[in-house]
């Protein structure tokens, strides 16, 4: 008799509690829903394996980054917190603060200018003594991942002082001109302050930024310029020249530095770029590739669009060359050019293709070698063969071209 009334119990209970279930109506998912799931983006673990930096997003709206300590199981949240690193020495958490999207949504429906929005806040955080510090105004920073002790930001260009010194015109911030760039020492907090500076990059191994300044027109040359931070900071000049330099790249230890630089004073629309190399130890730099070096095909030249690289072992550099562009006749009218696009059945790549490419292929470049021990040059790519592949990081002494278009067997 237990049995049976044990068994009756339960199923009666059973069919209660499905009875109920099946009562109960789901909710239907909605547009909305999604918007508040929250998702792991940009996850990342300190050297000592002790924090965990991860950002936590909804579908919209303002996300937040958690910094996990796995000692004490401890977490501190950071709003609107992104595009954090970690320092190598795992002491230190750099991110920027992005405003709050619902003011600059509201800002943009106002029609304000880019310019006036405001800008991201830098954060650096402490994790030995658990201090932040905010810096405003700061549009991108630098923190080596293979050395520690030092970080570079670079500042929005400030508002202009439109108020002349000694009857000059004053010079001011602007994307064109720069702006200020500071390396910050992370032990003691002293910055070393560089006026209008257009692009800069770290080492990856070597403690050294490299950096382009426009020059202020007073105490600093525009050029090129190295601080070297396993100096406590000296700030050398290795090329001091107006012009436009573009591609600044140092091998991995950080022992050269090689970029491409137009130094021509003319208005040719064609710009004449050559490739400068600079060795540690040395004062300044040299040619190294001059722009119409005799070994390059008939009207071709070096490319500002391609990326320069040196090979892991630091023997090889690699750029990129490409054709003359064909310019526009400026003695005709817009509107007195015939727009005409023709199309064939039999091209390899979709004619709409070609369109969504058109910019990409006007920048592209062709791949070269350069022996630095030697000084000899190679081209590796041709309009054949267009795309190269090398192995063991540059180091091999072959490489392998290819084309990606499809050809008959």
């Amino acid at each position: 008799m237990l049995r049976k009334f044990l068994f009756t119990h339960i199923t009666i209970s059973f069919i209660a509690i499905v009875g109920f279930a099946q009562n109960v109506t789901k909710k239907t998912l909605e547009h909305s829903d999604y918007d508040i799931w929250n998702t792991i983006d940009n996850p990342m673990i300190s050297a000592d394996g002790r924090w965990v930096v991860y950002e936590l997003n909804p579908g919209k709206g303002d996300g937040r980054l958690l910094v996990h300590d796995a000692n004490t199981g401890k977490d501190g949240s950071f709003e609107r917190g992104k595009n954090a690193r970690i320092s190598s020495d795992s002491r230190f958490v750099v991110f920027s603060i992005k405003p709050p999207e619902d003011t600059i949504r509201a800002l943009r429906l106002r029609k304000v200018k880019r310019e006036d929005l405001p800008k991201d806040t830098l954060a650096i955080l402490d994790l030995n003594a658990g201090n932040l510090t905010k810096i405003p105004d700061v549009q991108s920073f630098r923190l080596p991942e293979k050395w520690s002790g030092w970080l570079a930001y670079l500042k929005e260009p400030a508002p202009a002082d439109t108020t002349a010194q000694n009857g000059k015109k004053v010079k001011k911030e602007s994307k064109d001109n720069g702006s200020t760039l500071r390396i910050r020492n992370l032990t003691n907090g002293q910055e070393t302050a560089i006026t209008f500076v257009k692009s800069y990059i770290h080492a990856e191994e070597g403690a050294r930024f490299a950096l382009f300044s426009t020059g202020d027109d007073a105490d600093m040359l525009p050029g090129v310029y190295v601080f070297d931070a396993t100096q406590g900071g000296n700030l050398q000049s290795v090329w001091t020249q107006k012009g436009d330099y573009q591609q600044l790249t140092f091998d991995k230890k950080g022992e050269q530095l090689a970029f491409v630089a137009d130094l021509d004073t003319t208005k040719v629309r064609v710009r004449p770029f050559s490739i400068y190399l600079w060795k540690l130890g040395q004062e300044t730099v040299h040619m190294a590739v001059p722009t119409n070096a005799n070994w390059m095909p008939k009207d071709w030249r070096i490319s500002e669009h391609a990326n320069l690289r040196f090979s892991a072992d630091a023997g090889k550099l690699f750029f990129g060359i490409a054709p003359m562009p064909i310019l526009q006749d400026t003695s005709v009218l817009d509107d007195e050019v015939a727009k005409v696009e023709v199309w064939a059945y039999d091209e390899p790549v979709l004619h709409t293709i070609q369109n969504v490419r058109l910019e990409r292929e006007r920048k592209r470049t062709y791949d070269c070698v350069l022996h630095l021990a030697q000084g000899r040059a190679v081209q590796l790519a041709t309009t054949d063969i267009p795309e190269t592949q090398w192995g063991d990081e540059g180091n091999a002494p072959v490489m392998l071209g290819y084309n990606r278009l499809p050809c008959s067997l």
